[in-house]
């Protein structure tokens, strides 16, 4: 299916991808200068040539002091590039989320032909989360709300990020979006080092993977849905 919207969240998602990197290259460098060093050459060269992630993204505490920690705090050396990263992983969930109810709708209710279906579509409105809930429950009987697969984990030492639920976790991170769309700057995230915007989208990535994964087997397959609460 040329409009996959797995495939096309994973498009995103490389190109996401390619962000990460320069802030890790950015952050081995801002590192360096703090220490005095010369960078990490042949870690770089692997991140740029191997398209791979260091340490960095993963984890502070094993890369860095605490007042190396602080000197970003205090800088903002990754703050935008991190927010950027947030940003575009919510986003890029979100239309993944939007490509699912059409797939699922037609093929639910098939009209004789494809215009009317599309306009059916039409009068379907999709712009927050709140209409994404009220709109998959109405027509899919899926509970976008309840759907908490305890495989869709955050990473612990990003400590602005740990939503007790998956739900919880895309309302903040729409909350994230709303405010880098409209003041250019995300207020509620304390966003310091990569290992900050890299829970975000592997947050992400888990919940699409596995998202698909359930909810494809529901409509396509018909079996029961695992780690959803009851319908309401």
């Amino acid at each position: 299916m040329a409009d996959n919207p797995h495939q096309l969240f994973e498009i995103t998602c490389g190109s996401i991808l390619s962000l990460i990197r320069c802030a890790d290259i950015y952050g081995i460098h801002a590192i360096s200068l703090f220490r005095g060093e010369s960078p990490d050459l042949p870690l770089i060269g692997r991140i740029v040539k191997e398209k791979e992630v260091s340490l960095h993204a993963h984890s502070w505490q094993w890369t860095m002091r605490r007042e190396e920690y602080d000197e970003f705090d205090n800088d903002g050396h990754l703050r935008s590039m991190c927010e950027h990263i947030v940003f575009s992983s919510y986003v890029a969930v979100e239309a993944y989320l939007k490509g699912k109810f059409k797939e699922y709708f037609d093929h639910m209710y098939k009209a004789p032909d494809q215009e009317r279906q599309d306009l059916l579509l039409k009068r379907i409105t999709l712009r927050s989360l709140q209409e994404f809930e009220e709109q998959y429950r109405k027509y899919l009987r899926i509970n976008l709300a309840d759907f908490n697969h305890p495989q869709v984990s955050t990473y612990a030492e990003a400590e602005w990020f740990n939503p007790t639920t998956s739900w919880q976790g895309l309302k903040q991170l729409e909350q994230c979006r709303n405010q880098l769309a409209h003041s250019g700057r995300i207020n509620s995230a304390r966003l310091v080092v990569l290992v900050d915007a890299m829970s975000v989208f592997q947050f992400c990535r888990r919940y699409v993977m596995l998202f698909d994964a359930n909810y494809d087997s529901y409509i396509y397959q018909g079996r029961a849905v695992k780690h959803e609460g009851t319908m309401k």
